[in-house]
């Protein structure tokens, strides 16, 4: 007798989701060089590891201010094409792109600079970032390094690469550096073979403003680089002139808040409890729920006002359990998701005005009791033995968390290639899984080349496509397609990197 599998679950899964009301500063912060590309190197120092430790140091620096969120294009010694780091802030819509080096001179150089786009059609192109710049150089300069000022510097050539064609039949020459020319306009993957003027007019607002700065000359300015503290000195110089430009304001308190559920086996007509959590003391507070996301809310603890949904106190040290709220899980159809908001607002004494407020979202997807069957299959890739796969089961566009593989019924009978599947089953992009006698194909998000990996193999098979070099067939497309965009693009083969070195699960990519 086949085998037959019966889990019921409910997965409930709960993101933190803190907001406010002012536009967050977006930073992408690009550490230089990297793995095999060292950079400069000077009496058994290479220019790769200072420029990291200056962005991790950096990025701890603005992590104390609010509103402002910071990605790195690297966070390890690892290399990257300087398109692909360019892509990381194109791909995320930076306000902001920060390409962080160390200077060389095959004599001895001395001081700081910064190069910006030399474009002018928009102000944030150049004369933002210039702005910007000038206040990075005077804070290095005040440390003792040598100002040698903002600077452009484009490609000019008979034939040269230029990002649009002026009505006189002129052109906008573009950035020489690689990191400034590819955030502007993209890269060449995006568009194939180039064809001059063809590709992104960056007068549209899409280019990402980008500064490379060069924090001193690694042999001439060594006393600048030599101790982790001399770094720390020159990422907070650029750190002091963010804050500054941008008006970023300190944190003023913890707002670690947290919220957790009392299960994850959750069905229609259970009990959810809530708590609301905080890991400082807040003093005063009051926590209320904003949206119940069509729950229905039953009890709360604490000093209960209007509705039951008010609660009042006193935190005052430690881990604070602030709050409690019950809501029953509805009779209703299956895999329905609740989002329900809930405010802290930390108070002010004695007159209980609000000194900040933040909402929290948990996101709790509950099945009805009608149980579907999941089983568990294994992919094998130890390079990614924490990445998330996302799957598509074909004709049912079901995109499932980790290696879960969902049937459609409960009581249902899974085989495949027409043998049943165990726990250790392995699959690959493109297996045939047979449930309760229909066939579906099983597509593994990133996987191009069909082997069951996410690997440097898939952006080469992605790139294979972009440039007409090899004929994918409908399978390996919506494989690779990990944007959704109808298209595969190096928006695909840069996600599928940044899952390669660990910088985000693969569940991410398909938000």
């Amino acid at each position: 007798m086949k085998r037959k599998i019966f889990i019921s679950t409910l997965i409930c899964l709960i993101v933190l989701v803190m907001s406010t009301n002012v536009h967050a500063l977006k930073l992408v912060l690009d550490a230089g060089h990297g793995g095999s590309d060292s950079g400069a190197i000077y009496n058994g120092v290479y220019e790769k590891n200072i420029n990291l430790r200056i962005a991790l140091n950096l990025r701890e620096y603005l992590s104390d201010y609010e509103n402002v969120e910071v990605i790195l294009t690297r966070d390890n010694d690892t290399f990257a094409e300087v398109f692909d780091k360019a892509m990381v802030a194109r791909i995320n819509s930076a306000d902001l792109f920060i390409s962080l080096h160390t200077n060389d001179t095959e004599g001895t150089g001395n001081g700081a600079e910064a190069f910006v786009s030399a474009n002018t059609s928009l102000p944030k192109y150049n004369e933002q970032t210039t702005a910007l710049a000038n206040k990075i150089l005077q804070n290095l300069s005040a440390l003792g390094l040598e100002n040698r000022g903002v600077k452009t510097k484009q490609i000019r050539t008979e034939n040269g690469d230029f990002y649009y064609r002026n009505p006189d039949g002129t052109t906008a020459d573009a950035d020489w550096y690689g990191i400034i020319r590819y955030a502007m306009r993209g890269c060449k993957m995006d568009y194939g073979e180039i064809i001059y003027g063809q590709y992104n007019d960056i007068r549209d607002g899409s280019g990402v403003p980008t500064i490379l700065v060069e924090h001193c000359f690694i042999n001439g300015d060594f006393e600048y680089i030599n101790s982790e503290e001399d770094l720390r000195k020159l990422a907070e110089a650029d750190g002091k002139a963010i804050v500054d430009y941008y008006g970023l304001k300190k944190k003023s308190v913890d707002t670690n808040i947290s919220l957790t559920a009392n299960s994850t086996d959750i069905n229609s007509g259970d009990q959810v409890t809530v708590n609301v959590n905080s890991s400082t003391a807040l003093g005063a507070y009051e926590v209320s729920i904003v949206d119940d996301g069509g729950l229905n809310f039953v009890t709360s603890s604490g000093q209960e006002g209007s509705g039951g949904q008010l609660i009042t106190g006193s935190s005052t040290s430690g881990v604070n359990d602030l709050a409690t709220f019950t809501f029953e899980a509805p009779d209703t159809t299956l895999d329905k998701t609740y989002n329900v908001k809930i405010k802290v607002s930390k108070m002010e004494t004695p007159n209980n005005n609000p000194v900040y407020e933040k909402e929290a979202t948990i996101t709790i997807n509950a099945k009805g009791r009608e149980a579907k069957t999941q089983f568990v299959g294994e992919i094998k890739n130890e390079k990614l033995p924490n990445t998330g796969l996302g799957f598509l089961l074909g004709n049912k566009s079901d995109i499932l968390d980790g290696s879960d593989l969902k049937a459609t019924y409960s009581d249902s009978i899974i085989e495949k290639d027409g043998t049943e599947i165990t726990e250790n089953t392995q699959f690959v992009t493109g297996d045939i899984v047979d449930i309760d006698g229909t066939n579906y194909i099983l597509i593994i998000y990133g996987d191009g080349n069909k082997d069951g990996k996410i690997s440097i193999l898939d952006t080469s098979t992605v790139i294979s496509e972009i440039r007409g070099k090899k004929q994918l067939d409908d399978v390996q497309k919506i494989a690779l397609d990990v944007t959704k965009e109808g298209k595969i693009s190096v928006l695909d083969s840069t996600k599928i990197i940044n899952v390669i070195r660990g910088k985000s699960e693969f569940l991410s990519l398909l938000n």
